[in-house]
């Protein structure tokens, strides 16, 4: 089984050739829009500057192999006339949102409705045989094991859920290891989960810079979630230095919460 395969067993997407048919615009001012994306989340990553580079050619290929960016993957299609390979990139829905942020309302429309289509396919249930009594019965015995437990699990997450709105409510930020023990984390599993770039940059909550320094996301502090200021102190050897200092929210402990517990990555 190729990687291309792969891909699209495991994860749901949408290609550029779809974008670029569903949008009206060239395959080819597609992929530069893509690439703009790309090089972006590369150049906040990694310190890279791809402005330059070849991304048909061989560099191109090695920096991405089948490897997302951002949730892009680049794979290849061949032309049937010519036998030729050409570049295809794959998107999950947030760098698909992301990228035609800057298109005609029209055209975002477009988009966004053919995402809620592939996300109807795939959640749609199977449908058991009805002619079969067995079958039946099974389905039956299902859907009212099904209800009961969401009965329960309303039940108990009720006082949960209240508890998550009147943290939202509240006042006054917390630092990491404060915010930790408020999602029930360790600390180190906590900054773990909030900088890990399996996750796409959007769904992040902190990075390192080159030094190792925790800093909070520029649209997470935007949203009123975290909040990132310079702290003063007096170091061992008695000289005055500066670092940055992340805080959580109340906002943004209920929202974290939340992702925990529905287990949501995209947020």
């Amino acid at each position: 089984m190729n990687d291309l395969a792969i891909l699209k067993q495991t994860a749901q997407t949408m290609s550029s050739r779809e974008i670029s048919e569903l949008t009206s615009k060239e395959h080819h001012h597609v992929l530069r829009d893509i690439r703009a994306y790309v090089g972006a989340v590369v150049q906040m990553e990694r310190g890279t500057d791809v402005r330059s580079m070849d991304w048909s050619g061989k560099e191109g290929v090695e920096l991405f192999g089948y490897t997302p960016i951002g949730g892009v993957t680049m794979a290849f299609e061949t032309n049937p006339q010519n036998g030729q390979s050409y570049p295809i990139y794959h998107l999950d829905k947030n760098a698909t949102l992301t990228i035609i942020s800057g298109y005609n309302i029209l055209l975002r429309k477009r988009i966004i409705d053919r995402w809620q289509e592939l996300e109807a396919q795939n959640n749609a249930p199977a449908l058991p045989n009805f002619n079969d009594p067995v079958a039946a019965a099974r389905a039956w015995a299902d859907a009212v094991e099904k209800q009961q437990v969401a009965i329960a699990q309303v039940a108990e997450l009720q006082p949960k859920a209240q508890a998550l709105e009147a943290i939202s409510h509240s006042t006054g930020s917390l630092g990491i290891r404060e915010a930790a023990k408020a999602v029930g984390m360790g600390q180190n599993e906590f900054v773990e989960w909030c900088i890990d770039k399996n996750k796409p940059v959007t769904s992040r909550f902190m990075y390192r810079d080159d030094a190792g320094v925790l800093h909070a996301y520029s649209h997470r502090i935007s949203a009123g979630m975290m909040t990132e200021k310079l702290n003063t102190f007096v170091g061992g050897d008695g000289r005055e230095r500066s670092a940055p200092r992340v805080k959580f929210t109340p906002k943004g402990i209920a929202h974290i919460a939340k992702m925990l517990k529905s287990k949501k990555v995209v947020a």
